[in-house]
């Protein structure tokens, strides 16, 4: 049963997407017809600002279109693309670069992206990056976490909360500076889990309270090896064992000791889905709902490494 109602979450999730999608680039085609306003009222400078950075992690989002608008409170952006720069009537050719929308603690919806994980806390800040504009979510760790829309809440408790701090080290692993995923680029991940961690913001949060409560229960705490935040990689599925690093041709990888292939019996007779390097969903979930705490599902799939708070 519970396979069956993930298997139907995921599936209307892919659905949604698809529509989300196709739905994207007919408001692409529209907001590109539209011409930026020229005229706005003072007071919406006040949704405009050059805030210094949050020191959180900053994640490009997968928006396309070369021209969006941004709702913050009352207030509503428009932005476009300007040669190398990002652009508002809202401020002049002179503004400052990056344009950055928001605070800190606001939320802003992306209302030009026709989504429903179209609204994220902390700031939006607009770019032009590879020729496209981009927009950068900056937030800090704690609320990022909230939205990260990888254990929606049919998974059990326990699962949830090694996730939550399996995802917490993996994200500030590449926060710093050494660690960089993308060099170069004014952003530490993206929104996919394709190249980073699937991140669905406010939306997810509302529907997923036990989430929520998995992320504040395990509130700073990240995997660490000799000092250092642990890159702990982690998949959905395997056929009874994990992989190394090595074996997914993975070089380099560091503490690679600690992701040595192990025995995975609560996945038998599975496929392999993900890289398999690192703790599984199935065998997560399998202890979780044989009574395991999360400390001790996150023991055996990185042994070796110390619970710390991290801030």
């Amino acid at each position: 049963r519970q396979q069956s109602k993930k298997l139907t979450y995921y599936r209307n999730r892919l659905k949604s997407d698809s529509s989300s999608n196709t739905q994207r680039q007919r408001a692409a085609r529209a907001a590109r017809r539209r011409p930026l306003l020229r005229s706005v009222e003072t007071r919406d400078l006040a949704s405009l600002q050059t805030a210094q950075p949050t020191n959180g992690i900053r994640i490009k989002l997968s928006y396309t279109s070369n021209v969006a608008e941004v709702r913050t409170g009352n207030q509503t952006v428009r932005l476009g693309k300007e040669g190398n720069n990002c652009v508002s009537p809202q401020l002049p050719t002179t503004s400052p670069q990056p344009l950055r929308i928001g605070s800190p603690t606001s939320i802003s919806e992306i209302t030009s992206w026709d989504t429903k994980w179209n609204r994220f806390r902390g700031i939006i800040e607009c770019r032009i990056i590879d020729g496209q504009l981009t927009l950068i979510n900056e937030v800090t760790l704690r609320d990022y976490m909230k939205g990260i829309s990888e254990q929606p809440d049919m998974e059990p408790k326990a699962k949830q909360e090694a996730f939550a701090v399996a995802a917490r080290s993996y994200a500030a692993h590449y926060m710093q500076p050494q660690n960089l995923k993308f060099p170069g680029k004014p952003y530490h991940g993206s929104d996919t889990g394709k190249s980073f961690q699937n991140y669905s913001g406010v939306a997810f949060e509302e529907d997923n309270p036990q989430w929520l409560s998995a992320v504040e229960s395990t509130k700073d705490l990240v995997l660490k090896v000799d000092g250092d935040i642990l890159k702990a990689a982690y998949f959905s599925s395997d056929d009874g064992r994990t992989r190394s690093p090595a074996e997914n041709g993975w070089k380099n990888f560091p503490h690679a000791e600690v992701f040595k292939s192990k025995k995975d019996p609560w996945c038998e007779g599975m496929k392999l889905h993900g890289h398999g390097v690192g703790m599984s969903g199935c065998g997560a979930e399998a202890q979780a709902r044989k009574g395991k705490t999360y400390i001790a599902i996150l023991k055996y799939y990185y042994p070796g490494t110390l619970l710390q708070i991290h801030q």
